[in-house]
């Protein structure tokens, strides 16, 4: 959960930046470099999800609480992927200034 907030944090930054320096071009593409590290982190998450996945299966016995917590991983998983699409227009956004 520590790295979504991360990428969370990033995308923040990233939109500040954009919003209060929008003609400085270093700016900008520093804030671009900044997206190569939300893919990283999201490259993590999927890992990190793919190792609870495979844990869970092997550890919760119950049907009923492993589709809950497969549900759950899967609702911070899929939050991270809509953030990867965030920092994906912020690019555009600071491309395009």
């Amino acid at each position: 959960m520590g790295t979504v907030v991360d990428v969370i944090f990033k995308l923040n930054e990233m939109g500040r930046a954009l919003s209060i320096y929008p003609a400085t071009a270093i700016e900008l593409a520093q804030e671009v470099q900044e997206v190569q590290e939300v893919r990283k982190l999201e490259r993590q998450v999927d890992a990190k999800y793919r190792a609870m996945i495979i844990k869970a299966l092997g550890g919760i016995p119950d049907t009923k609480d492993l589709l809950l917590f497969k549900d759950a991983v899967e609702g911070i998983e899929g939050m991270l992927d809509k953030c990867q699409e965030a920092a994906d227009s912020f690019t555009i956004l600071a491309l395009g200034m």
